[in-house]
């Protein structure tokens, strides 16, 4: 009689397992072609299976999944929502949802959805940072900063959110406060690479070179090659008038592969800071063929260039650079002024005396531009009769105070005074 009843009960127990089985077999089914990137085959089995009465909301969480896996965002998420009309209590659909949503940039929905998944479950921290980073996207970074705060307070050692109130304070052009986060992030991690950028820059921005130059050469100990860090590191040292160390930093970012325009171009300038002009031309050269609408670079270069053996290749890029810039009359009559310096340099007297006066047009109360004028009429082209004319014009600026605030040429002798000697014998002449 016992083994009779044990026999019917282990029957009875297959029997049930079967029923479960056969009930659990389409969702399993779906589940497994979802598992196996067959989400249009999931979709059909899903459609099947609601058209026989089975568990909607099951159903349509798994079509959203599918939906989800083919990028379909919108269906995605209304086949979520329909989820949830059948069960508002399954916490993972709502997070399924919100993420659609988000992605959709539906950023109303997305909040409302992550709320409402944080009800059912508010040991989840992961939500409220996603409605927090969705305040970021949306530019309310006020309302980020006091989700990110909260947050804080409760683990005050989690750099993700330390580092992330960073951020919401830089938004908010609270450059201290942004600071003190990431000065922090560093502190407890001094090879996180984010907060390092971060705190790099802000140090750059703020004249603190000295500690953006520390905390790059320490990351450097850690990751040698990371490119953005050796970058800054170069920067900062350029910036901080270390034009050596710069160029030693500049030219480690290209052993590593470094070949952006800024590397070229600040690796030139400190070479031609160093009056290295042959070798600051080879890097803002390159520099400028990767950005050839940056004047500043095309500037730099075409004095490079005259300063060297190039003195042809100066006077094309100086010409560049004009065509390039709207400038201020000062910068631009600083341009013509070393175009006719350029030009001179070639014995191209007349052109550089076309770039001489196209720079007093621009500037005519420029008073060593005067002079600068009457010189080339007077030693460069022999014109005796206008470099008279300037020479005058020159001493017309000359102060009541003939000692006071003059123009030094030489010890002891002001430009006025060369000047005035210089018109006594050309009279005579």
């Amino acid at each position: 009689m016992l083994t009779m009843r044990k026999l019917f009960i282990t029957i009875l127990l297959i029997y049930c397992n079967i029923l479960i089985a056969q009930q659990n077999q389409p969702y399993d089914s779906i589940t497994n072609f979802i598992q196996s990137y067959q989400y249009k085959s999931a979709i059909e089995l899903v459609n099947t299976n609601l058209d026989k009465g089975s568990d909607a909301a099951r159903l349509y969480h798994l079509k959203g999944l599918s939906y989800k896996g083919l990028l379909k965002y919108a269906e995605a998420a209304y086949a979520f929502e329909n989820a949830i009309s059948k069960d508002s209590s399954n916490y993972q659909t709502y997070q399924e949802a919100a993420f659609c949503y988000k992605l959709l940039g539906n950023y109303s929905r997305a909040i409302r959805n992550f709320q409402k998944a944080n009800r059912l479950n508010p040991d989840v921290v992961s939500n409220t940072i996603e409605i927090a980073g969705i305040f970021v996207s949306m530019e309310e970074y006020a309302k980020a900063l006091d989700i990110y705060l909260g947050l804080y307070r409760k683990d005050t050692v989690n750099i993700f959110l330390i580092r992330s109130t960073g951020k919401a304070y830089e938004n908010l052009e609270m450059t201290d406060s942004a600071r003190f986060f990431y000065e922090k992030a560093v502190q407890l991690n001094p090879f996180d690479f984010q907060s390092v950028i971060r705190l790099c820059n802000i140090d750059i921005k703020l004249r603190k070179y000295p500690q953006a130059i520390f905390i790059t050469d320490n990351y450097k100990r850690f990751d040698p090659l990371n490119s953005k860090i050796n970058r800054l590191n170069a920067y900062a040292y350029y910036l901080s008038d270390d034009f050596v160390k710069a160029i030693q930093s500049f030219k480690a970012c290209i052993k590593s592969c470094d070949t952006t325009d800024f590397t070229f171009k600040y690796l030139g300038l400190a070479y031609f800071r160093t009056e290295t002009y042959d070798s600051a031309k080879i890097f803002l050269e390159k520099s400028f063929r990767k950005d050839s609408l940056n004047p500043q670079t095309c500037y730099a270069l075409g004095i490079a260039c005259t300063m060297s053996k190039f003195k042809d290749e100066g006077i094309l890029y100086l010409n560049k650079t004009l065509e390039l810039i709207t400038p201020s009359p000062k910068f631009e009559s600083e341009v013509w002024q070393h175009l006719a310096d350029a030009h001179n340099k070639c014995a191209q007297y007349r052109k550089g005396l076309q770039a001489f006066l196209s720079a007093y047009r621009v500037t005519p109360n420029d008073t060593l531009l005067k002079f600068r004028l009457a010189v080339q009429y007077d030693e460069n082209l022999k014109n005796k009769k206008l470099a008279l004319k300037y020479y005058a014009e020159f001493m017309k600026t000359r102060p009541s105070g003939r000692n006071d605030g003059q123009p030094k040429k030489s010890k002891g002798l002001s430009y006025y005074d060369a000047v005035e000697k210089r018109m006594n014998q050309l009279k005579q002449e």
